[in-house]
């Protein structure tokens, strides 16, 4: 019978790192943080906000258990602040958010799954919302057109948001020191194995598309073809061909260079941000002017 909890979240971790009574503080210390993360990221979701502030962090208590060949954590919300319960729609103190988030958990991972799969089959995912509630399952998919279909547009932003934090929990899971770990409420559980690994990582496609882009080249490693380009408030990392390498030494730490790049996405993500550049050509627009 599966490990849950009535009023919270049960995760429950299984391997040779938590047997004998003790546990390897690497390990445990992945499991918590990680977990922890992932529920920071999703709380917003469930109340309503944008960012979790520390008047929320304050509302979550934790209760730590540990058995012999495993490791329970049951994570129990205590919500007192009227705002807060009008806004997570709850009467309960906390108990009802812990099967919002444990859903937005479950629809996380599925949606991810889906997607792995779509793109192990060649498609191109697209992604349709239904929020009907005839819909027995959260996140369905059709392997022969690539469509996703989900109850509740959050998956997708929930996807985003504990991407990192996901993988390095699902990474951890090697099939010995952790062999696997349960995110459990109620009835509702989700299992995350060894084969979840598919699921993490990034699988990037540089297009064909060419624009240009004015900003920095920052923090290059010259030998290796990498570096970032710093333009307004954001930074991404960029690559060059050796041929190149003479202008990017030229330009390097300098404001107001122009980059002729091909933007390079992933198709792991959910935004139609780019990753990253691949830079074609750069120039200052002041040597133009005077040439």
């Amino acid at each position: 019978m599966a490990r849950t909890s009535e009023t919270g979240i049960l995760l429950y971790a299984q391997g040779d790192a938590f047997s004998d009574g003790s546990f390897d503080l690497r390990s445990f210390e992945l499991v918590i943080t990680n977990y922890r993360m992932i529920v920071d990221h999703l709380l917003p979701l469930a109340i309503g906000q944008k960012t979790l502030t520390d008047r929320v962090k304050n509302d979550v208590k934790y209760k730590v258990e540990v058995n012999e060949g495993s490791v329970e954590i049951i994570l129990n919300f205590i919500l007192e602040n009227h705002e807060l319960l009008i806004a997570a729609a709850v009467s309960d103190g906390g108990n009802q958010l812990a099967s919002v988030i444990s859903k937005l958990i479950n629809g996380v991972v599925d949606l991810r799954r889906a997607l792995t799969t779509i793109l192990q089959a060649g498609l191109k995912p697209t992604i349709h919302i239904d929020q009907s509630i005839h819909l027995d399952k959260s996140v369905t998919y059709d392997i022969k057109t690539g469509n996703i279909n989900l109850t509740n547009p959050q998956f997708i932003i929930g996807a985003d948001s504990t991407k990192s934090a996901l993988d390095r929990l699902i990474n951890g899971i090697d099939g010995s020191n952790i062999s696997e770990i349960d995110l459990n409420h109620q009835k509702l559980r989700t299992k995350l194995t060894t084969k979840d690994r598919e699921i993490t990582g990034s699988q990037k496609e540089e297009l064909a598309t060419q624009i240009e882009v004015v900003g920095r080249l920052d923090m290059a490693a010259i030998t290796s073809h990498r570096a970032h380009i710093i333009t307004g408030n954001s930074r991404y990392p960029v690559t060059w061909d050796e041929s190149l390498r003479p202008k990017i030494k030229q330009f390097f730490d300098t404001e107001g260079i122009v980059f002729k790049v091909r933007p390079v996405i992933d198709h792991r993500q959910f935004k139609d941000e780019p990753i990253g550049f691949h830079v074609l050509d750069c120039w200052s627009p002041q040597t133009q002017m005077h040439v």
